[in-house]
């Protein structure tokens, strides 16, 4: 209920003008409404409110990570990785490494993926993000490792079964391929990956 949201924001904003949190959560409606101009300047503003906020930190990082500011975003989720008393560091590494694989920095995903399932080893979103790393960097090994943690922990989803059809066609092991791309097929027949599949991608 984005409006409700939105509006209840603005009204604490209104109640406390010095309060970091309400235009922190301003800042993720706007983004949420894909207005870049609101969301820059309500996380600005709360961040020159309250600058030693890791949650503050880490939620602008992830916009300038989804508005082309990939390289910008990792010194914000490394501020939030530098506070010892954050509560999701593991959020922020993991955060921080998506980011990098959208540059293709593999070697620099790698090593926030690594710390994210360090610090958070039951993250579904890490251990995928790491066995799509490890694919992307050819070591077909890892991919294999990380991706059967991630298919014993979570539901399967499209991306997930796109992930695991891909490790099994550079594993050379037809059957699983052949299996996983059935189930994506009898399961999500309307998703982008079915597409991805039928156009032989």
């Amino acid at each position: 209920q984005i409006a409700i949201a939105l509006e209840e924001a603005r009204r604490a904003t209104t109640i406390d003008p010095a309060f970091a949190e309400a235009y922190g959560l301003l800042g993720l409606i706007y983004m949420d409404m894909n207005d870049r101009r609101e969301a820059e300047e309500n996380f600005q503003r709360a961040l020159r409110l309250d600058p030693a906020s890791s949650e503050l930190a880490n939620n602008y990082g992830w916009f300038l990570c989804q508005t082309g500011r990939e390289r910008e975003s990792v010194e914000y989720f490394d501020r939030a990785l530098r506070d010892p008393l954050y509560a999701t560091p593991g959020r922020a590494a993991q955060n921080a490494g998506t980011c990098l694989m959208k540059l293709k920095d593999y070697p620099g995903a790698e090593r926030y993926l690594r710390r994210s399932f360090e610090l958070d080893a039951a993250s579904g979103a890490t251990k995928y993000q790491l066995s799509r790393t490890y694919l992307a960097m050819g070591q077909v090994d890892r991919a294999t490792f990380y991706y059967n943690l991630l298919a014993r922990s979570v539901a399967s989803t499209p991306e997930t079964l796109w992930l695991g059809l891909r490790i099994a066609r550079a594993n050379g092991d037809a059957r699983t391929e052949s299996q996983l791309a059935n189930e994506l097929r009898d399961r999500f027949p309307r998703s982008p990956e079915v597409a991805a599949l039928a156009r032989g991608d």
